[in-house]
């Protein structure tokens, strides 16, 4: 599991995991809501949408390609 630093709203750096992300909104003013599993458990942060989703699809690892457990 990577996680990602990035800074909240209020300055203060959070780590989420970018595997856990499942939607991203514009807040305005610059900034991002990242909802985690349901939209009422989110964090707003620093960075507008385009470098918020470019930091978060960085730090995830690709997926593992399913048919790799076939090859012997």
């Amino acid at each position: 599991m990577n996680f990602v630093a990035i800074r909240d709203e209020s300055g203060r750096e959070v780590r989420l995991n970018p595997a856990a992300v499942t939607l991203l909104r514009t807040a305005g003013d610059g900034r991002t809501r990242i909802c985690l599993g349901h939209e009422d458990h989110a964090v707003v942060v620093m960075g507008d949408l385009d470098a918020v989703e470019a930091l978060l699809t960085d730090a995830e690892p690709p997926p593992v390609d399913p048919t790799l457990a076939l090859v012997s």
